[in-house]
């Protein structure tokens, strides 16, 4: 699994990276501080989950995640912020993220959250796998 994280501090940026190396099936990490970098990044590595920072700045936190889930819907988008409130994360969750947590008390559902998406992953392809099997015996 190929994750991209995007946050305007190095600090974060590596906090949450050393998070995310302890998830087993994590193939790749890479880190993005600006909206250029991260779309860069994205085209470049198509990741399967975006950790994205919502204080990124101003409208390049919602552009990014439109244009991730416009050009990739398929991709996990796992929105963060430090301003946690209903509104908020309706409104984030509405655009587009798939999970929305709070930057500093939930860092542990991160991982937590990447090995679900992994096992889901591997049940789906397994059954799509059964699904070919029963067709080509039929």
């Amino acid at each position: 699994m190929k994750v991209l994280i995007v946050d305007k501090s190095e600090e974060v940026i590596q906090r949450t990276a050393d998070i995310v190396e302890q998830v087993s099936h994590i193939t790749s990490i890479t880190k993005a501080s600006t909206y250029r970098d991260a779309l860069e990044h994205f085209s470049n590595h198509q990741p399967d989950v975006v950790v994205l920072d919502m204080g990124l700045g101003g409208t390049e936190f919602i552009h990014l995640l439109g244009d991730i889930k416009n050009k990739y819907p398929d991709t996990v988008v796992i929105a963060q912020s430090i301003h946690i409130d209903e509104t908020i994360e309706k409104d984030c969750l509405l655009k587009g993220a798939d999970f929305f947590f709070d930057k500093y008390n939930d860092y542990t559902k991160i991982p937590i959250t990447l090995e679900e998406l992994f096992k889901e992953n591997k049940s789906t392809d397994s059954d799509h796998e059964n699904q070919e099997t029963l067709f080509q015996g039929a």
